[in-house]
């Protein structure tokens, strides 16, 4: 992957694809992370249907989703102390 930055932007979520998604979901952030992230991801009436904290080294990290319904899902990144950032994806299989 490439990611294309511009100088002093902030550590964040570059991308969460695809949408719709079947059996994973791939993030990439805006520079090399090195570092604890939070990824969970809800369902349309909110219930957690994924949660995990990974140490992501790089600008890429995938999610293996498993057997989810179709549907809409929220997918929350929180990358070291920051701020989480969400991202609505279509998805399931």
């Amino acid at each position: 992957f490439v990611v294309n930055r511009k100088k002093n932007v902030p550590l964040t979520v570059n991308q969460v694809f695809p949408s719709p998604f079947s059996t994973f979901i791939g993030v990439t952030f805006t520079d090399n992370v090195n570092a604890d992230v939070q990824f969970d991801v809800y369902d349309v009436v909110g219930r957690s249907v994924y949660s995990q904290k990974l140490t992501v080294a790089g600008i890429y990290q995938e999610l293996k989703m498993g057997s989810l319904a179709k549907g809409i899902y929220v997918v929350s990144v929180k990358i070291g102390d920051a701020e989480p950032q969400s991202f609505k994806l279509f998805g399931g299989n």
